[in-house]
């Protein structure tokens, strides 16, 4: 999960776990949250939504909030919340639903605080890679998902000051700690941040030094880290 916050509000990425919670945890308020994007179907990025949706509710929200991802994904979202019942909640904040395909790639989504962009990676499932462009600054951010190495992220990032990619290891659908180093330095990158990095596939030293070879400026992101840019 990402939050991207400035001073005109804060985008969340997925809700793998608890997403409000995290936001609190890292001062964050819920009332500046002015969308989430869902990039894909599994649930180690969506599974927590209605919890999330509960607990704005509970928060006191009532405001609507976008909710922006592909199709699949934005379906399971939907199922869930009617698994739980979430609908026929009183005062429940609406959610607008906005489906982002193949044609919205490039094409900013509309947002009024941050100038979000998407494109497509390669994962099992169809999942979008996200850049975040603060409308007063100009400084952007982008987000790869879960995908390999693809050319669409590295068009996606670049120039980027901040690219968090995904480094679960080398395989279908994913990419090591190298590969996401190579999507860098392709991208021309300021700064690289590897996540999405499950305990079974932890990066040891000898990995990371592989991508700082590859690029320099290369770290491990950190649970509740925070990174200007």
């Amino acid at each position: 999960m990402i939050a991207l916050q400035n001073e005109r509000g804060i985008i969340a990425v997925d809700c793998g776990g608890d997403l409000v919670q995290k936001m609190l945890q890292a001062g964050l308020p819920l009332d500046r949250l002015e969308a989430i994007v869902l990039t894909h179907a599994h649930p180690d990025h969506v599974c927590s939504f209605p919890l999330v949706m509960q607990r704005l509710w509970l928060s006191g929200r009532r405001r609507s909030i976008r909710v922006i991802g592909p199709e699949s994904a934005l379906s399971v979202a939907k199922t869930l919340m009617s698994v739980f019942q979430l609908d026929e909640c009183d005062g429940m904040p609406r959610i607008d639903w906005q489906v982002v395909s193949r044609d919205s790639v490039g094409q900013p989504l509309g947002l009024d605080s941050w100038r979000v962009t998407v494109s497509y990676g390669e994962h099992s499932v169809e999942s979008i890679a996200v850049r975040f462009e603060d409308p007063l600054t100009g400084s952007a951010a982008a987000y790869s998902s879960d995908t390999e190495p693809h050319d669409n992220v590295i068009a996606l990032a670049r120039g980027a000051a901040i690219l968090v990619h995904e480094a679960t290891g080398s395989g279908p659908g994913h990419s090591s700690a190298e590969e996401a180093a190579t999507v860098a330095a392709r991208a021309k990158v300021e700064r690289l941040l590897l996540v999405h990095l499950p305990p079974s596939h932890a990066i040891n030293g000898a990995s990371l030094e592989r991508a700082r070879a590859v690029f320099a400026d290369t770290q491990l992101g950190e649970e509740g880290g925070r990174y200007p840019f």
